[in-house]
């Protein structure tokens, strides 16, 4: 049963510094199929999608704002007039877990070729500048996969933090929340302004806090928050770590390239590129590399592990 928290509205448009946020209409279709039908788009999310599954998408944007009073926004460039891509909020019912308790899922897609403007976070700011002032008190949610590291740093610069690891489609997927009670509406600006601090800039092992452990070992962390982290490491041919095990903290490890050999609690999974496990709090594990080259990979802990480890 979906919680009706607001009433419909008819789409409100706005502007931030660069954008112009409005409704979809009938002619927005073509920018939609061509979106969603990118792999380059889809990569993180799924597959590319067809004609009927756009068709579908854009009667889904405006069923939100006739029902629920919210919804997504095309999202414009102000001095051409192109087409940006599709920022808001969803109530897609999904089959998550743990639920997301029907709280607005904030979303940003935006087109390969505006992409690395600083435009993902400038109108996804705008968005919640916009319920900041039409909600009073409201939780806001977004979902992530691990290993989208761009998506992850929008969130970050939009106040979200991590609120755990959740299974959707058999994937562990992160989420992120920010609860907009008692939040003044806030003027949005460019998002690669001089005010920005660095620590909301681009992250890269380049600029991450670099570290070395066990045999020759390194590490990088990408995001180190209160209740999220994020690391890259990478293990040469025939290391290990010491096996261990953590009281609070659950980890998701996911890897980037060459193979690594998991062990938890006495049953050890081989994964390749692209696959991932997940530890749980209190489960001893270790990890190994017993392949022929450097083994790197994503390491996400919700809360942040340090500190909180046992060798068994």
């Amino acid at each position: 049963m979906v919680k009706k928290s607001f009433q419909p509205i008819p789409v409100p448009s706005f502007e931030t510094s660069r954008l112009i946020m409005r409704g979809h209409t009938v002619e927005d279709f073509s920018h939609i199929l061509q979106l969603w039908s990118d792999p380059r788009v889809t990569h993180f999310i799924g597959q590319p999608q067809t004609l009927e599954e756009s068709w579908g998408r854009l009667l889904r944007y405006t069923g939100h704002w006739a029902l629920l009073g919210y919804g997504y926004w095309v999202v414009e460039e102000k001095h051409t007039g192109d087409f940006v891509g599709e920022v808001g909020f969803a109530n897609y019912q999904r089959a998550i877990l743990p639920s997301l308790d029907d709280a607005p899922e904030l979303g940003w897609v935006l087109s390969p070729e505006k992409s690395g403007c600083g435009y993902a976070t400038e109108a996804a700011m705008g968005a919640l500048g916009w319920a900041r002032v039409h909600w009073n008190s409201q939780r806001v949610v977004c979902i992530i996969r691990p290993e989208h590291q761009a998506s992850i740093r929008v969130a970050l610069k939009c106040g979200f933090h991590g609120a755990g690891v959740a299974e959707y489609k058999n994937q562990a997927t992160l989420i992120f929340e920010q609860s907009l009670c008692g939040t003044q509406p806030v003027t949005v600006t460019n998002s690669q302004s001089p005010g920005l601090t660095m620590e909301n800039g681009p992250i890269s092992r380049d600029s991450a806090e670099h570290y070395v452990w066990g045999d020759g070992c390194d590490g990088w962390r990408l995001v180190q928050s209160e209740g999220l982290s994020l690391i890259e490491e990478r293990m040469p041919s025939g290391t290990a770590e010491r096996r261990h095990a953590h009281r609070r903290a659950q980890q998701f490890f996911y890897v980037l390239s060459g193979e690594l050999t998991l062990e938890v609690n006495g049953l050890e999974t081989v994964l390749a590129p692209g696959s991932g496990l997940r530890v749980l709090p209190g489960q001893p594990h270790q990890v190994f590399n017993r392949g022929q080259r450097d083994a790197h990979f994503l390491v996400v802990s919700q809360p942040p592990s340090h500190g909180d480890r046992t060798e068994v």
